[in-house]
């Protein structure tokens, strides 16, 4: 790890049961424009270049409210997607509806004293709380490396 990635902190993992609601946050600082890492966000192709979980993604008008795509996991199921909000080069959200489950992916970009806090999220929500969790989970498991991967790259990207 290079020493542009200066400071970990810590996932937070918060369930909560009585609103059928699983949320799941991790933050990282990087000594990386936001620019950079909103660069990486836009290019929805290339999301399999730091997030593994993914086989590929597409996103039929970008990152705009509204926008739908595809990501298509490494074990070959389809998860369409819908952009939720975006606010560039500042946040946006993905959404993806799995029957009666609701996923919303979260990404925030803050920028401070010369170092980017990247933080991703992903809340759940739903009527079983124990699907909530196994699903949340699940999605969540890999989010700590992709954010690394994603660090990487925008320290080694110096076009973007």
């Amino acid at each position: 790890m290079t020493n542009k990635i200066r400071k970990l902190i810590i996932s937070i993992l918060i369930i909560k049961e009585d609103d059928n609601v699983f949320v799941y946050e991790h933050s990282i600082s990087v000594q990386v424009s936001a620019e950079k890492i909103w660069g990486l966000y836009m290019d929805v192709k290339a999301w399999n270049c730091w997030d593994e979980s993914l086989e590929s993604a597409r996103c039929v008008g970008g990152l705009a409210p509204g926008a739908e795509g595809v990501m298509v996991l490494k074990d070959g199921m389809k998860l369409p997607f819908t952009i939720a909000e975006c606010e560039k080069p500042v946040k946006f959200t993905a959404r993806a509806c799995l029957g009666a489950v609701t996923v919303n992916f979260g990404h925030l970009l803050q920028h401070s004293d010369g170092d980017t806090k990247i933080t991703h999220t992903v809340t759940v929500e739903g009527d079983d709380d124990k699907m909530l969790e196994g699903i949340g989970r699940g999605i969540s498991a890999d989010i700590p490396q992709s954010m690394q991967r994603l660090a990487r790259l925008g320290e080694n990207n110096e076009a973007v």
